[in-house]
């Protein structure tokens, strides 16, 4: 009897463990900007994969072109004035950058392009990261536009992310997010523990009373 309240125990330890670890599984996105564009379309506000995108002047959807850059498909760019560029997921969820791609704005700028990216940590303060592309953007042509760049280990557990450089490209953004505990997780706990505390209590009585019928309850 005693080994069977000892394994009821951790029977009801493991649900719990999994049900926390099921909780709270990072879910990895990778964000694309999928076309068709039809070229450079502007866009006020951009939502992928539950992560919205958006900058006070707008963004452009754009495909690659003998002027802008080639990454196999379409991507996200923001012009002159479209800054700071803001990105945060749609409910309310904290996120951590792992890598992204950029490129220059056009062939009309072939030249290094500085990318600021500041992290707003879920606590309070930011973390910034400076990239600065190689300059090398020859459109449709042979040569890579594009560039990953990887961000450092504290760009986690972020509200939201801004872009503060103008005229620049950007495609395949890693991150993932911690999703919060299911609403019914403890709703679940409490409902096991409910109906494990039973067979525990009566399992309890009768290892301490041998003797006695054990009580209901």
């Amino acid at each position: 009897m005693k080994q069977d309240l000892v394994r009821q125990k951790r029977l009801f330890l493991l649900g719990i463990c999994w049900l926390g670890w099921a909780g709270s599984v990072q879910a990895f996105l990778t964000i694309i900007w999928p076309g068709p564009a039809g070229g450079q379309t502007g866009q006020s506000v951009w939502i992928e994969q539950a992560i919205r995108f958006s900058s006070p002047f707008g963004l452009l959807h754009s495909d690659p072109s003998a002027t802008l850059p080639d990454n196999g498909g379409s991507f996200l760019q923001t012009s002159f004035g479209q800054d700071p560029l803001t990105f945060q997921p749609t409910n309310g969820l904290l996120m951590t950058l792992l890598q992204v791609d950029l490129a220059e704005y056009s062939t009309t700028f072939p030249f290094p392009k500085e990318v600021v990216f500041t992290g707003y940590l879920s606590g309070g303060g930011t973390v910034t990261n400076l990239f600065v592309t190689d300059g090398i953007i020859d459109g449709t042509g042979p040569e890579t536009d594009f560039q990953t760049f990887t961000f450092s280990a504290d760009f986690t557990g972020l509200t939201h992310v801004d872009v503060s450089s103008p005229a620049f490209s950007m495609d395949n953004l890693v991150l993932e997010v911690i999703p919060e505990p299911a609403s019914g997780l403890l709703l679940i706990l409490g409902g096991l523990a409910a109906c494990g505390s039973g067979p525990w209590n009566r399992a309890r009585r009768k290892y301490q009373n041998p003797d006695q019928p054990a009580r209901s309850g």
